[in-house]
């Protein structure tokens, strides 16, 4: 009696308690048969979508992309525009430019002294005056006399071709020239082209009178 108290065991009673408790005491990795005849898991497999995997696996997955598609760098484009320098000056140009600067100070000087230095600076860089009233006007004013006498013989042969342009200087350092220069024919010359000048005004005067 003691026996059937404690309970009598049923032939094939373990095969009830594993088909009721399903696989809730089946070890792991192994599956029970169903009320179907199916198969349970203990472990349910969780299928992963690669787009939806952590930042860690997304990195490592960027950087085994980028390690298989080779990376092209990109390159600067070359520059085609180029600096076309110009002709390089010949001797022959400086020289002309050096002349231009000197003749450009004959005619800006003022003064004896200036003018001295500034005519004597142009003959020596081998230049010649040129046939221009505004130097030869300024050559007026130099210290030697013999350069003075050929400013004079100059203007003649210009003023017998062209207007005078400052006829008040010019006929004040005719003036000059008469009162102070030591040579006679230096002094003559002088006067004889201030009489020119009164003459060719007055020749100029009458003509508009005239017309």
């Amino acid at each position: 009696m003691a026996q059937s108290r404690r309970g009598s065991k049923r032939p094939g009673g373990r095969a009830e308690d594993r088909r009721q408790g399903g696989g809730n005491h089946a070890p792991h990795g192994k599956g029970q048969k169903g009320r179907h005849g199916g198969r349970f898991f203990a472990e349910t497999k969780v299928w992963r979508d690669p787009s939806m995997t952590s930042g860690a696996t997304s990195v490592d997955a960027a950087a085994e992309a980028t390690k298989a598609e080779p990376v092209l760098a990109e390159v600067a484009p070359k520059r085609t525009g180029r600096i076309i320098a110009g002709p390089r000056p010949t001797t022959a140009d400086a020289k002309e430019l050096e002349r231009q600067r000197l003749l450009e100070r004959v005619l800006t000087a003022e003064g004896r002294p200036s003018i001295t230095r500034a005519v004597d600076a142009y003959l020596a860089g081998g230049h010649e005056l040129p046939r221009d009233q505004a130097v030869w006007l300024q050559v007026l004013e130099h210290r030697d006399e013999a350069r003075v006498a050929r400013a004079i013989e100059m203007l003649q042969s210009i003023l017998g071709e062209a207007a005078v342009v400052r006829r008040a200087v010019l006929e004040s350092r005719l003036r000059s020239i008469e009162e102070l220069a030591e040579e006679p024919a230096t002094r003559s010359s002088a006067a004889e082209l201030r009489r020119y000048l009164q003459t060719g005004a007055a020749a100029s005067k009458s003509a508009d009178i005239r017309g």
